[in-house]
């Protein structure tokens, strides 16, 4: 038989107020996984006879709680602070009601502004996040170097998850405890015990559970991240301008190399011959790109006002352009008499086609010059479309241009002519800048169909890192969710993160592996009654508990009504 013994003390500082041993009305406590800070509860009476009680324990105390099956433990299960006082009387009984939160609460109360990982290893960043805090420390050492995370504000609970969530690899979890008096930040590798844990087998001292076998909003089984925004870097290319300047290889590897071969080129004209030709030699080429260019020349019969254009189709993926993207090139008109004057020179984007594009004209001083390579460059996106004094304007060419499927480029070329002669357009370097960082996977054993999973993190700034993290969602949403709630007699060997063996004739399930999320003891002192409910999770890398998902609703709600009063009868029966 147990018998659950109790104490709460109370301080202002580190001065001892009260030791409530015997004149609670009730006493509960929570401990959580990660995802919110422990809390706390309990009551007592405000007035015994004339004298009033407890009136003295203000918001800010601090509380130690200790609870055990027959015996007082001689160190607390649960250290916090109160938040919230609570007075009221109905009819003859006082009652003063205390909550409030654990040594946890920290993590969420205080904000990080600026953060930068640098790539150093996890367990060392954890480690200057607990000095930050003035925390002690108890981390799980690991190997997770180049660490890229940048934040700009964002309080420590949730730096603290960007982290134990960096890639498929780390698998660790946090919490704050009280260590002989000192508050603890552990960081430890999950399951944070196997060995040793409360083996859970319902119909045995089992007073109540619930099972939640989840697929709605839980499985997703095609991911796709996306990072951050790219910016350019000052003087890294003469294929750019001002100081935007970046070369093409130092961008994610959604920039294509438009130049590389004719493939997915075509070209036309008015004129009787045209060619469209590759280089990779270092004539006429920006050497930045490696001597890759393209070229269209022209065989003219000496007609005036004509026109061509080079085309790119985007065949490889679609191109997302976000507003305040860029497409840079470096173009040379290979003019071969000085007297031809180019007169109209702009771009389309095919969005998605010929029937669908935006256009952008050139000014005059922006053409590019005879004999000599001109770099060239203009804003994209929904905001430079007709601009107010910006010279980055994009008008409606035709039909319904989407910016967010652009497959095709094109440059359109007029220029007077005198004289019968051979002319040319030379492009060179031609890529897209302000794309984000991407990648992507599935899972194709899954059994479900296919449910996508969008997300885009701009602390995320290489396709590793993408990488990692598609890997962490794939680790996390594969399988279906089951969440079991479990309410025991008293136990007190249930601790945050144990992995323990579930059995459930009724649910198929034998010494299945769930996961301890959260766990409440409640005592009711007045009759010294005592029951621990547990919240586990069979979802990998799951620390809060995931919302009911119940498109029955109501059918659910009179089920579990009828439950209720079979077993009110049951019991009363009793």
């Amino acid at each position: 038989m147990i018998f659950p013994k109790y104490k709460i003390e109370t301080y202002t500082g580190t001065t001892l107020d009260y030791t409530i041993i015997d004149e609670a009305l009730n006493l509960k406590f929570k401990k959580n996984l990660s995802g919110e800070p422990g809390t706390f509860s309990f009551a007592v009476k405000g007035r015994q006879g004339l004298t009033k009680q407890f009136d003295d324990i203000v918001l800010g105390d601090k509380v130690k709680i200790y609870l055990g099956a027959n015996s007082v433990p001689s160190n607390p299960n649960f250290v916090g602070s109160i938040e919230n006082r609570v007075s009221f009387r109905e009819k003859n009984t006082f009652v003063r009601q205390f909550t409030g939160t654990d040594q946890g609460a920290i993590l969420k109360q205080r904000i990080k502004k600026q953060f930068n990982t640098l790539g150093t290893d996890a367990h060392i960043i954890v480690d200057a996040i607990a000095d930050a805090l003035d925390l002690a420390k108890d981390t799980d050492s690991d190997g997770s170097a180049n660490l890229d995370i940048v934040t700009v504000q964002t309080d420590y609970n949730d730096l603290l998850k960007e982290i134990s969530d960096y890639g498929a690899s780390i698998n660790k979890d946090f919490y704050v405890y009280d260590n002989a008096g000192a508050a603890t930040l552990a960081w430890k590798t999950k399951p944070i015990r196997s060995a040793g844990v409360t083996a859970f087998t319902i119909g045995e001292d089992t007073r109540s559970y619930r099972l939640v076998d989840s697929l709605v909003d839980t499985v997703k089984n095609k991911y796709w991240v996306f990072g951050s925004t790219e910016k350019p870097t000052p003087n890294t290319s003469v294929c750019s301008d001002s100081q935007f300047e970046k070369t093409p290889t130092d961008f994610p590897v959604n920039h294509l190399d438009l130049t590389a071969s004719t493939t997915h080129w075509t070209h036309d004209s008015l004129s009787d011959t045209e060619t469209l030709t590759a280089y990779n030699d270092a004539t006429r080429h920006n050497t930045v790109s490696g001597g890759k260019r393209i070229e269209v020349m022209e065989t003219s019969a000496g007609a005036e006002n004509e026109w061509m254009f080079i085309n790119r189709a985007l065949t490889e993926q679609t191109v997302t352009v976000k507003d305040a993207a860029r497409l840079d090139f470096a173009a040379f008109n290979n003019a071969q008499h000085v007297e031809d004057v180019l007169t109209s020179f702009y771009l389309k984007l095919l969005a998605p086609d010929t029937s669908n594009y935006w256009y952008y004209v050139f000014d005059t001083p922006e053409f590019p010059k005879i004999t000599a390579w001109t770099h060239c460059s203009t804003h994209l996106g929904a905001s430079y479309q007709g601009a107010v004094g910006s010279k980055d304007v994009w008008y409606w060419g035709a039909g319904n241009p989407d910016w967010y499927n652009i497959q095709g480029v094109s440059w359109f070329a007029q220029w007077t002519t005198t004289v019968g002669h051979i002319i040319g357009l030379d492009l060179d370097c031609i890529y897209f800048s302000g794309l984000r960082w991407f990648a992507t996977d599935s899972d194709g054993a899954s059994p479900y169909t296919e449910r996508d999973i969008i997300t885009t993190d701009d602390k995320i700034h290489s396709v590793a890192e993408a990488t990692k993290y598609v890997a962490f969602l794939k680790a996390k949403l594969k399988d279906a969710a089951k969440q079991l709630t479990v309410t025991t007699p008293l136990d007190m060997n249930i601790l945050l993160g144990d992995r323990c063996p579930v059995t459930i004739a009724d649910e198929n399930l034998s010494a299945t592996n769930f996961d301890v999320i959260s766990f409440e003891h409640f005592l009711n002192a007045e009759d010294q009654t005592c029951q621990t409910t547990t919240e586990l999770t069979s979802m990998e890398r799951c620390r809060e508990v995931l919302p009911t998902i119940n498109p029955t609703g109501h059918m659910l709600h009179k089920l579990q009504q009828t439950v209720r009063q079979v077993a009110n009868q049951r019991y009363t029966s009793k």
